[in-house]
């Protein structure tokens, strides 16, 4: 085919090789969500993660020598001040306990008490949520108690 100079447009060469090229984009977009696994477990991280630094903030907000953190079981974890249950709800929740969905557990039971400059003590923890085979770890920095 010979083509005029004042004829514009795409040949079906060009065209095809971007059907070809959306359609591998969208199989690897459509691979990453595909997995509610691990939507759920970093949904449930960051849930972690807000109620930490929410008992980091209380603790570092009081007048008083009051420490804030939270209780971490495989299954669940709980708002606590000064060693006892927290009447204060977390944020988004009722009560001062979050439950993990079935099937969702942290690495190990820990308690992460936090003091009025908002350090964690001397040495960094680090959690794991596992569902399945997606696990997303955390780590609060000794000292500081940055999250990263």
């Amino acid at each position: 085919m010979i083509r005029r100079a004042n004829e514009k447009g795409f040949t079906l060469v060009e065209i095809v090789a971007v059907l070809v090229l959306l359609g591998i984009l969208s199989k690897v977009a459509m691979s990453q969500f595909s997995k509610p696994d691990s939507f759920q477990v970093v949904s449930e991280m960051q849930t972690l993660r807000t109620n930490l630094r929410f008992a980091q903030l209380k603790a570092m907000s009081g007048l008083d020598t009051v420490t804030w953190g939270i209780n971490l079981g495989t299954g669940s974890y709980q708002l606590y001040n000064n060693g006892a249950a927290a009447a204060t709800a977390l944020p988004g929740d009722n009560t001062s306990t979050h439950t993990f969905p079935t099937g969702l557990t942290a690495s190990a039971a820990a308690t992460i008490t936090f003091d009025n400059w908002g350090s964690p003590g001397t040495s960094s923890i680090t959690i794991t949520l596992t569902k399945g085979a997606y696990s997303k770890s955390t780590t609060i920095t000794q000292n500081t108690g940055f999250m990263q």
